[in-house]
């Protein structure tokens, strides 16, 4: 007999074998961030990435404490769980996160009965981000595993930017994210267009009714979304041209879009900072985390792309 349900984690499958009762918890898509690390002193480049080597050697060297940092705004703990050196240069890295200060009681998502959540305001449920990277003598590359709960590239960027200050390094860590060349290229070739997000200026729009209408100090912006009918893309060409025309302070001033490349993978352009994200379905475990030894893989073939 086989019986399947929905759950937060994706489908859930359980099986009934002749001796027990086996869970087999289907993949969960996960978005693949890419950003560079540039080393600066002062605000000026410095093109040399010795002192982040250090601060790498230091952290896992450190024990448990050690590589902890608290960050305080966001009221997130987060350290190193593991590096791993692949002898291609390659360097696997989880970290592990965890929100404190909240211990609100649980829920039941069936029948919606609650009980008291036994964690303390000190501790927070552990969570888990994967990262590969790559050291030149000039700069650091990284794709990163983009998981709300997690942590992100701004936050493993002060957390490593820490550990400079503790290591006695003058230098700070200047981030800046990653886009592949061509742009156009990508649009052009993809198979399918699926959606199109707009972020559009009331100020810029021909709209009497939107124009001034929240006053000064309010971001008078609102969002258009757009998608084809069943089984249809967008015209690329038109597509295209807005994406072109996108400007910070224009009547468009961002634009994301979801396409099937001419590879056959899902994909998100982002116009802000020229952020490009792969989509891909990996593995999780029982408790819903991802499986660290299927997501490396994927996480430095993406990241080729990438490497000069």
């Amino acid at each position: 007999m086989l019986c399947a349900f929905r759950s937060l984690f994706g489908s859930i499958y359980m099986v009934k074998c002749d001796m027990a009762l086996v869970v087999i918890i289907m993949p969960k898509k996960r978005t693949i961030g890419y950003c560079q690390f540039n080393m600066a002193r002062k605000g000026l480049s410095v093109k040399d990435t010795t002192d982040f080597k250090k601060v790498l050697d230091y952290i896992e060297k450190a024990d448990t404490s050690g590589r902890n940092y608290d960050f305080v705004k966001p009221e997130k703990s987060a350290g190193v769980e593991s590096i791993e050196r692949r002898k291609d240069g390659h360097i696997w890295i989880v970290f592990k996160t965890g929100r404190y200060n909240h211990t609100a009681p649980l829920i039941n998502r069936e029948d919606g009965s609650e009980r008291e959540h036994d964690k303390t305001m000190d501790e927070g449920e552990k969570e888990l981000t994967h990262m590969c990277l790559r050291i030149y003598p000039e700069f650091v590359v990284c794709s990163i595993e983009s998981n709300r709960y997690g942590i992100g590239a701004s936050l493993i960027t002060a957390y490593f930017n820490h550990f400079l200050e503790v290591i006695g390094s003058d230098q700070h860590i200047s981030l800046s994210y990653l886009s592949m060349k061509g742009i156009s290229d990508i649009l052009n070739n993809a198979q399918r267009i699926s959606s199109v997000e707009l972020e559009c200026s009331y100020m810029k729009s021909d709209d009497e009714l939107f124009r001034g209408v929240f006053g000064e100090g309010i971001k008078e912006t609102f969002i258009v979304n757009l998608s084809p009918e069943r089984a249809r893309s967008f015209d690329k060409s038109k597509i295209v041209k807005i994406y072109n025309s996108v400007e910070p302070h224009g009547k468009v001033s961002r634009m994301k879009i979801a396409i099937k490349s001419d590879e056959g993978n899902d994909m998100i352009l982002d116009t802000f900072m020229d952020k490009v994200r792969d989509e891909e379905y990996c593995n999780i475990d029982q408790n819903g985390v991802v499986i660290s030894s299927e997501i490396f893989p994927i996480l430095q073939d993406h990241l080729l792309n990438f490497e000069v």
